[in-house]
Parts: C-alpha cells; sequence; structure tokens
C-alpha cells in the first residue's frame, strides 16, 4: 500500500490537495487476490497456530470440519488484513486533507467493518430490478444484465453508517439497467427510491464518459449504459430529477436514523462452509451466501414485517453500551439486537452480548442459541467455555418465548420474533401490509417517514403510523412548493394519517409530536367522476436534437411520431413541442388533474404562458386547476424520447420512444392546493 500510494504523493505534491474532496476505491476486483509477503506470520499471530502445518487442509485435503477450520482462520486473516489496508488508506487521505469513499462489496472480508472504515460508506445498484408498476416497461430483451439491486445488500453499507455515526451513505447509481439509450428518467426513480428507503443518502450517478467535442454523436461512450450525459436526449430533462433527488437527501442526511433492531451478522458461519472453495469473496452479483443464509431469511422477513433494522458486526458490538435499557452505538439508540441462528460465534462476541444484557439491554436470540466456536487453536476449550456460558441460562416460559435473566436485562428465546421485539419497544410500521416502503430518520421534533409505493395498486384511506405524533406534513418532494398538513386521526390507540400514494409515488411524511403543524391543508383528491378530454387540432414542432429535425406537422391524435412514416421522425431523438387551444369545460369542482397517459418519455408543461412543470416518471399527471381559466385555455407540452431512437441509423434492434397516448383533464371536488408557508421544507 504504502508502495502504491508513493505514486499519488509524487503527483500531489506540486499540484496540493485544493479542489480534491475525496480518494474513491471502488468494489473489490483484485480476483483471486489471496497472499502477501508476511501473511504466514500474521496468521500465526493473529490465530495463533502456523498454518504451515496445515496446508493440505487449506487447498481441500481432510476431513471436512478440519478443512473448514482452517480454510474460516484464512478467510478470517485475509478479511482483517485487508481492513488494514483500507485503513491505512483512508488514514493517509486525512494527512493530505482529504476523505475517502469505499465500495466495500466484493472483498472477502467484513463488509460492515470495511465500509465503516471509510468516511462514506458506498454501496452500487447494478441490474434493473423488476416492479409491478402499472405503466413501468421491462421488457427482457433490453435487460443486460441479471443482478437486479436487493435492498438486503444495500442495507450493508447505510447500517455501517447509522452505527458507527456517519452522515453520508453513497451509491453509485443505475449503472445498467437497460441497453444503451433504453433507459428513461421515469425507470430511473423506483430504484433511486429503493436506494433511500435502504439508507443512501448521497447519489452519485453511473455514468459520465469525457468525449472530445469533435467526436461524432454520441460521443465515447461509457461502458455502462444509463448515459447521465449530455448526448442523451433526457439530459434535457435531468433537472427534474435531480431536483427530486435533492429534495429527498436535503431530508435523509437530516438527523439519524430512527431504527429499532439491530441485527447481527454471523460471518463465522459463511467463512466455514463453501468447503470447495480457497476464498470465498463476497459479491453483489451472486449473493446466494446472504439469501439462502438464516440470517437472510431473518433480514427478509423484518423487512417484510415493517421493523426498521440495522446489521452489526463482531467488532461494532463490542463497541456497544446500554443507556437506559438500549442499546447505544456511536450513530445511534436501538431497542434491542437480534441474533440469527448461528452455529460459529467468536467467543468474545458472545461474552459480549452477556455482558450488554447484564448491564440492562434486552437481547433476542431466534430459534436456538449458537453451539460452537470458529476456527480451528485451542477449539476444544473454546467450546467448553461456550457450553459453559450457556448451560449458566436459566430459562422459563415468558409467553410466546423463553426469558433467561441476566443481570438486570434479558435474554429471550424464540422462534417468531415478533412478540419478543414487541416486548423491547421495536415499533413496527403496519403500512408495509399494503406493500408501501419506508425509511424512517429523526428530526428536532419528531420525525421524518420516507413512503414508497412499489406495489401495483394505489394507496388510499388510513394508515397507522409506528410512533405516535401531534400533527404531521406531507411533502411530495417531486415539486418544490407541494405540501400540506395531512388529515390525523386517533384509531384504536394508534395515530393514523389518512394516504394518497399512487403505484410508483413517494413522499415524505414530517411528523410533530407536541404541537400543531403549519401551512394549509394537503390537497386530498376525490374525483367526480367527470372527465374532459382534450380534442383538437394539434400542433408539433421539432426543437432540439438530431440527426436532423423534422418537419413540423399537425394532427389530431397526439400519439408516436415514429408512425407516421417520416423517415427523419423516425430516427429522431430529442424533443417536440405540441400545442393546442382548448375551451375549459364549465363545473363545480375545486380543482383539474392534468393526466398525459402513456408518455414517451418525459413531458415539460405548460399553460397558458406559466410552466406547470416537467412530469418525468409514473405516473404522468398532476393537479393544475390554479393554472387554467375559464374560456380558451393553450397547452404546450415539449415531450423528450429515447436517443435509442436515434441508433435506428446503424441498427434495426433499437427501439425508441414516442410521445404520450392522451391528454385528458379530471375534476376533483376538494379544495385547490396554494401556496402555503411551507416552501422552505426542502432548505438545509
Amino acid at each position: 500500500l504504502t508502495t502504491y500510494l508513493q505514486r499519488y504523493d509524487d503527483a500531489f505534491a506540486a499540484y496540493g490537495a485544493a479542489g480534491v474532496r475525496a480518494q474513491y476505491h471502488d468494489s473489490y476486483e483484485y480476483y483471486n487476490a489471496d497472499w502477501t509477503d508476511d501473511l504466514l506470520a500474521q496468521f500465526q499471530s493473529r490465530r495463533g497456530y502456523d498454518l504451515k502445518l496445515h496446508l493440505p487442509a487449506l487447498f481441500g485435503f481432510g476431513d471436512a470440519d478440519t478443512l473448514a477450520r482452517v480454510k474460516a482462520d484464512y478467510r478470517t486473516t485475509l478479511g482483517e488484513l485487508h481492513l488494514d489496508y483500507i485503513r491505512g488508506w483512508t488514514r493517509w487521505a486525512h494527512q493530505h486533507g482529504w476523505i475517502t469513499r469505499n465500495e466495500a462489496h466484493g472483498a472477502p472480508g467484513n463488509w460492515l467493518d470495511l465500509y465503516a472504515a471509510a468516511d462514506i460508506p458506498e454501496t452500487e445498484t447494478f441490474g434493473a430490478a423488476r416492479y409491478p408498476i402499472p405503466g413501468l416497461r421491462f421488457n427482457s430483451d433490453e435487460i443486460s444484465t441479471s443482478d437486479p439491486p436487493n435492498p438486503l445488500i444495500l442495507k450493508f453499507s447505510s447500517s455501517a453508517a447509522h452505527v458507527s455515526g456517519k452522515k453520508l451513505v453513497a451509491s453509485e447509481t443505475c449503472t445498467w439497467l437497460r441497453d444503451h439509450f433504453k433507459t428513461s428518467l421515469a425507470m430511473t426513480k423506483p430504484d433511486i427510491d429503493r436506494l433511500f428507503i435502504s439508507g443512501v443518502n448521497h447519489i452519485f450517478f453511473h455514468g459520465n464518459a469525457w468525449s472530445p467535442r469533435e467526436a461524432e454523436w454520441p460521443g465515447w461512450m461509457f461502458y455502462a449504459s444509463t448515459h447521465f450525459e449530455q448526448k442523451n436526449a433526457f439530459w434535457r430533462d435531468i433537472p427534474a430529477l435531480n431536483a427530486y433527488i435533492a429534495r429527498c437527501q436535503s431530508l435523509l442526511q437530516s438527523g439519524v436514523p430512527a431504527n429499532d433492531v439491530l441485527l447481527y451478522w454471523p460471518l463465522a458461519d459463511i467463512w466455514h462452509a463453501y468447503g470447495e472453495l480457497y476464498i470465498k469473496s463476497l459479491n453483489v452479483h451472486s449473493t446466494g451466501w446472504l439469501t439462502d443464509s438464516a440470517f437472510g431469511a431473518l433480514a427478509h422477513s423484518l423487512m417484510q414485517e415493517g421493523y426498521a433494522f440495522d446489521y452489526i458486526s463482531d467488532a461494532q458490538i463490542e463497541r456497544l453500551d446500554v443507556m437506559d435499557g438500549e442499546l447505544q452505538t456511536g450513530g445511534g439508540r436501538y431497542k434491542t439486537i437480534v441474533v440469527p441462528q448461528t452455529q460459529h460465534i467468536p467467543l468474545a462476541t458472545w461474552r459480549r452480548l452477556l455482558d450488554l444484557a447484564a448491564d440492562g439491554a434486552t437481547i433476542i436470540v431466534h430459534k436456538a442459541l449458537p453451539s460452537d466456536a470458529p476456527g480451528l487453536f485451542e477449539l476444544e476449550e473454546r467450546r467448553q467455555e461456550l457450553a459453559d456460558w450457556n448451560r449458566q441460562l436459566k430459562f422459563r416460559a415468558a409467553g410466546k418465548m423463553l426469558r433467561a435473566d441476566v443481570g438486570v436485562g434479558a435474554i429471550l428465546l424464540a422462534t417468531e420474533l415478533n412478540a419478543a421485539l414487541n416486548s423491547t419497544g421495536a415499533r413496527r410500521e403496519p403500512i408495509t401490509d399494503l406493500g408501501v416502503k419506508y425509511l424512517r430518520r429523526t428530526h428536532d421534533e419528531g420525525l421524518h417517514y420516507f413512503f414508497v409505493n412499489h406495489s401495483d395498486r394505489a394507496v388510499n384511506g388510513w394508515v397507522a403510523l409506528g410512533e405516535p405524533c401531534k400533527s404531521a406534513v406531507i411533502l411530495d418532494p417531486r415539486f418544490e412548493e407541494r405540501a400540506g398538513v395531512a388529515a390525523l386521526r386517533r384509531e384504536n390507540g394508534k395515530t393514523e394519517i389518512y394516504l394518497q400514494l399512487e403505484s410508483g409515488e413517494s413522499c415524505f411524511v414530517r411528523t410533530f409530536e407536541k404541537r400543531d403543524a403549519e401551512g394549509a391543508p394537503w390537497p386530498y383528491l376525490e374525483a367526480t367522476g367527470r372527465q374532459a378530454t382534450i380534442t383538437g387540432e394539434w400542433q408539433v414542432q421539432f426543437i432540439d436534437g438530431g440527426p436532423e429535425q423534422p418537419a413540423s406537422y399537425s394532427t389530431a391524435t397526439p400519439g408516436a411520431w415514429t408512425n407516421r412514416g417520416d423517415p427523419a421522425a423516425d430516427r429522431f431523438a430529442g424533443t417536440a413541442r405540441y400545442s393546442i387551444t382548448f375551451d375549459l369545460p364549465p363545473t363545480d369542482a375545486d380543482d383539474w388533474l392534468l393526466d398525459l397517459g402513456d408518455v414517451r418519455e418525459s413531458a415539460r408543461v405548460n399553460i397558458n404562458g406559466e410552466d406547470v412543470g416537467v412530469l418525468w416518471s409514473l405516473p404522468y399527471r398532476l393537479p393544475v386547476g390554479r393554472y387554467l381559466k375559464s374560456g380558451e385555455n393553450t397547452l404546450v407540452i415539449e415531450v423528450t424520447n429515447l436517443s435509442a431512437n436515434r441508433l435506428r441509423e446503424t441498427s434495426a434492434a433499437c427501439t425508441g420512444g414516442n410521445t404520450f397516448s392522451s391528454t385528458s383533464f379530471t375534476n376533483r371536488s376538494t379544495p385547490r392546493p396554494g401556496r402555503c408557508r411551507t416552501r422552505g421544507f426542502w432548505g438545509r
């Protein structure tokens, strides 16, 4: 490491550190790295015995148990050496006045410790996930990877940050959602929202390639296919996506996580498995090491049940404290720690858990106590010590679980965890029963909830919150001014909020524990049943894009411009302006909802000379009543399609986007949203 970093020292000696924010370590990709000059000495010092005497077991020869234990010790040593490497790199960066961003995934080590060793833990999303959101296209022939992001994988980076007290959790984002130039802005939102609910709050697009000015379109291309770059047609409307991300991050970077549960990651069990392998790298492209484990199954169950949790490592458990019966980390407080079914547990970890219970903590063990010690050195002595500790636990029936009092705390042994978690005060969020995902953070007067509806149905009704409050405000991060005071009620001892969330939509709820929120009411929408389809002659003009701008035309049906038989339009990627005048029908409705139908792929809306907003994600509709007037109105919609359309010149396999399928207004019979005093909610 010192030799490697000397090149950077030399390069920056004359330049200095000005303008450099961070040093970045990409995902661990030094495949099959398995040795270092002093590994044998390091192994002897760390594991207590001479590896040279057990080389046959290391390379797969001998009885299965000895083989697994020697390999586990070797893998543990590799992981510790890599952690030393990352810590040394961070110390070096700090000496220059820089911070570090580390992608720990892929490493044959403890991800939680490796992520936490950098200033900013960073995860990544690579492939495209399939969401049941109506209208969200998922064509298998356009998906170039079978690696959709797993939220349980994403939580490793955020857990490391939450437990260690780091403010930022980054992500290399949307690397390869669809094939080249086939990703729309609407396709990025579900995956970005998934990052947010997994604890990420610092988005990095992946990526943008430098290209010389004289390079012919599309210029020099990055291998990753989403292409967040200026020559992509969606660059015109990407400020709307960026504004959405910025508003979300302004809240997700504030306060601290409001998670209740710590879930122990028994890495020693992984190191003892996979006997056919020499080293075991943990990566994001083949995740059976997580999904096929008791830990992974329990994490999935907790997420489905609506509990907010973070993972914790052996080393992080050593640094836990107890305060008023709760577990205190460098980043927050937790109600309990859950130990999944674990066979091999380091004695230091189990001893520390028992000590924490003695100090007042409640430790939940799922199904069975850990039964074995890891590794080979002094195995029988360590096994005996573990067995002695376990025999000292005197369990008695306590409802649906067993309880052993330890000091002023307890060890709970439970098969079904809901009762055990409820006894610790861990808060379940019932909204997950509706298919809505959430993230919870604190602010000075209550909580911030971030809700995401990735289900195939809308939410429209009263929803219980896990934490009581006196008032709440709803904020729509797609639009700066769309915020209002929510309707609340008390029902069966719970605080309930009235929530309307279409499939694909997201929102924040800011709760106030002790005071009434200020501002105008949130505009709940109820359809009157009347719908007015805009008819007439649309004027269509191509205003930006290439390779050439097609001729303007008029049409009574605002459909796909690629269906007109115009070769120039067939290969055009860019923006066309659709304009029409119409008469607003008389009505006693309080508002109108503009619905563009099937948009390909984003649309800027202007009504009567006023910019209404950019519709870049599903569903493509928004309230527009305050922009309309009685009599004649002018509607202008600037639609931008996919750059894949332009590739028709060279590849018949590429498909393009069109415009929008229909335009209609729907009456709404509740008060029109006003400009309330909550405009500054997104401020830092």
